[in-house]
């Protein structure tokens, strides 16, 4: 079928309904694939049979454990997927779309067409500040299918993406190098892939563009953030932070109490002494 040719071509990923001549169903496409499991391959053989009908194909994200979304959007946590895995995932789905992972206030977006990694823009100035990102143990990701190829989307860097007064640096690295050192700096502590490892080979001549942006100030917090109650200071401490002058409560209280002895002393000095009788 002429159909799934061009889906198979194209790498798309989504449900395509069709129904004609008393036959209906659905098939789940990843990467212009069907699913493999035994309800898909059923629907795949009807689908087949169909000589003619009316189809309607709905793009979306294959199914992804532990993540949240929709058919155009998945959320999680980088604890959970390595970013290799999820570049293995974008990879296998033939994501058109971004790949977008955050560790704090860094951040990279990876561009993707057709499954294949085209375009990565990351915080930081040299190759260390990339090879980073794929060692991150910690930290957010989003992935969003967009339909729309690099070719024609508009790349210009704009001035809120930069980090630095200085122009963004670009370099042209080869696909497959990416790919190997995202395998290779995959966190060993993290759980295994929870997605299947991309069995696509990039092309010998593909390459990635990667902008750096600038890097903003190093991390120096632990990456696990405590919550601590506050220490028990003595009741006339005073406070660093407030303004100068300022005196806690408790020892504004103890002034007043003060004040007030003296004025009750003063009052009874004040009072004649009176005789007493025998």
């Amino acid at each position: 079928m002429s159909l799934l040719r061009r889906f198979e071509g194209e790498r798309v990923s989504g449900r395509l309904h069709f129904e004609g001549a008393g036959v209906s169903g659905e098939v789940w496409l990843v990467g212009g694939q069907p699913l493999d499991d035994e309800a898909q391959l059923e629907a795949m053989e009807r689908l087949l049979q169909l000589e003619a009908g009316e189809f309607h194909f709905t793009p979306a994200l294959p199914p992804l454990p532990m993540s949240r979304g929709d058919d155009r959007v998945r959320e999680g946590r980088l604890g959970v997927h390595a970013v290799a895995d999820l570049m293995a995932y974008c990879e296998d789905a033939g994501l058109t779309g971004t790949l977008s992972v955050r560790r704090r206030e860094r951040e990279a977006r990876l561009g993707y067409f057709r499954g294949e990694l085209v375009d990565i823009r990351v915080d930081g100035q040299a190759h260390d500040d990339l090879m980073a990102i794929f060692e991150w143990e910690a930290g957010d990701f989003r992935i969003e299918l967009t339909e729309t190829s690099p070719a024609e989307e508009n790349w210009a860097i704009r001035s809120e993406e930069l980090r630095a007064e200085a122009p963004p640096l670009a370099v042209e690295v080869s696909l497959e190098q990416i790919v190997e050192e995202g395998r290779n700096r995959r966190p060993s502590n993290l759980p295994p892939p929870k997605v299947r490892a991309s069995e696509r080979k990039p092309r010998p001549d593909a390459t990635v563009k990667i902008v750096f942006l600038g890097a903003p100030e190093p991390v120096t917090a632990p990456e696990v953030e405590l919550a601590l109650a506050p220490p028990k200071l003595p009741l006339d401490t005073y406070d660093d932070e407030k303004p100068e002058g300022f005196v806690s409560r408790a020892g504004a209280t103890l002034g007043w109490i003060a004040v007030w002895a003296a004025l009750v002393l003063a009052a009874l000095a004040s009072i004649p002494h009176m005789p007493l009788d025998p």
